[in-house]
């Protein structure tokens, strides 16, 4: 038994019973004197967030590295580094963009180029590390991390109050919104405030606003759906993606859609269906599309029910169902109720227009002989007349 306290504070735990649906319900306790008091409770289920990332690397060995915080004005895609190197060795250079945090490079690697030591570029002239293009956002704070297993290998670096053979006398912080680093295995870095590599960030510049890429052909059998399963990354809305889908039959011509959008066709087709991506952007920002883009395909069955979770009803009392319905041509949807075992087809019904193709329809059971029950939807049609139904609801008065 719980009990409330002088003040009429009710307080305990409850454990709630499987099968209730997340969100918000009101909770009542009643006393025996025939007080009560209601409070809400809000449920929620676990979300699941999944990153999905072009994976490059990964890390399996300990570098002694430099490394140099940087953070962009503008969010672009960035595709190369300039350095500039004083001394080289023999070995290879590795040169990655990660992710920072509290100030330090992490071990996600966004983006990586390696150059052997032939490639390398001593003096005034830069050295040129490229890659496959990658978005940074703008006002985040990244890292350029160096590794190379060689110690003769030597960049060049700004260092307040020491002389530059090109400007002069080094008087100000050259590089005010980042830091160079050092590390002897890196994971572990020691900034040095007054100190900044010498680098120059390669931001992508695209030649075309708008291109179409083809992804090959698909076998179709008796498909009635298609639905592109990709992953794609806009960075703004500048950035847009669709997909074309191309076959002889008339019925897919020129049809797009989005990823995980399904194209409906008025009748069911077999033989080859052609899938390209229509991306556009602007000089420099531009979509991504992940590898691993799949096109799926559906056969649409000419009856499909749907059936209610039980509800409270009132023995000898009345039903009645509501739902709006969307009909074309020869779609329909039957309603039942179940009284014991047996479904009952709801004969009468009221309808009226509430725009847009859709009709309010209400459906009415008498003389109920149950306390519970559930109501069950049969919708029936065909590729180029399918029903749809919204805002079911049910009343037992």
């Amino acid at each position: 038994m719980i009990k409330a306290n002088q003040q009429g504070i009710l307080t305990g735990r409850f454990t709630v019973p499987s099968g209730v649906p997340a969100g918000s319900k009101a909770v009542r306790f009643v006393g025996a004197g025939g007080s009560s008091g209601t409070a809400s409770y809000v449920g929620s289920g676990d979300i699941n967030v999944e990153t999905l990332r072009q994976v490059n690397a990964i890390i399996t060995e300990r570098f002694d590295p430099l490394a140099q915080t940087f953070t962009l004005e503008q969010s672009r895609f960035i595709a190369g580094v300039e350095l500039w190197f004083k001394a080289l060795g023999t070995k290879p250079v590795q040169v990655q963009i990660r992710e920072v945090q509290q100030g330090f490079p992490t071990q996600t690697i966004l983006a990586r180029s390696e150059l052997p030591a032939s490639q390398l570029i001593q003096g005034k002239d830069a050295t040129l590390f490229q890659f496959p293009p990658v978005f940074l956002q703008a006002a985040q704070e990244y890292a350029l991390v160096i590794l190379s297993d060689d110690a003769t290998h030597s960049v060049g670096i700004a260092e307040l109050g020491k002389y530059d053979t090109d400007n002069g006398w080094v008087t100000s912080q050259p590089y005010q919104v980042g830091v160079l680093l050092s590390s002897s295995n890196a994971s572990t870095w020691t900034a040095h405030q007054d100190k900044d590599l010498s680098f120059k960030l390669k931001a992508a510049r695209f030649t075309k606003n708008e291109s179409v890429m083809d992804l090959g052909e698909v076998d179709t059998k008796q498909a009635t759906d298609l639905m592109t399963l990709s992953v794609v990354e806009r960075p703004t809305a500048q950035t847009r993606v669709e997909f074309l889908f191309n076959a002889d039959d008339a019925a897919v011509k020129d049809r797009a859609a989005e990823e995980w959008q399904v194209i409906p066709l008025n009748k069911p087709i077999s033989g080859k269906v052609k899938v390209a991506a229509r991306l556009s952007g602007t000089a420099e920002l531009s979509p991504v599309i992940f590898s691993g883009t799949q096109c799926a395909q559906g056969l649409l069955e000419s009856e499909g029910s749907y059936i209610t979770r039980a509800i409270p009803c009132k023995v000898g009392g009345n039903l009645t169902v509501s739902y709006e319905a969307h009909l074309p041509n020869q779609a329909k949807v039957e309603a039942y109720v179940q009284q014991g075992e047996d479904w009952l087809l709801l004969d009468s019904s009221q309808s009226q227009s509430v725009g847009g193709g859709w009709l309010q329809i209400n459906q009415r059971s008498e003389a109920l002989s149950s306390q519970q029950l559930r109501v069950k939807l049969v919708l029936k049609g065909q590729a180029n007349a399918r029903p749809r139904v919204r805002s079911l609801r049910v009343f037992s008065t």
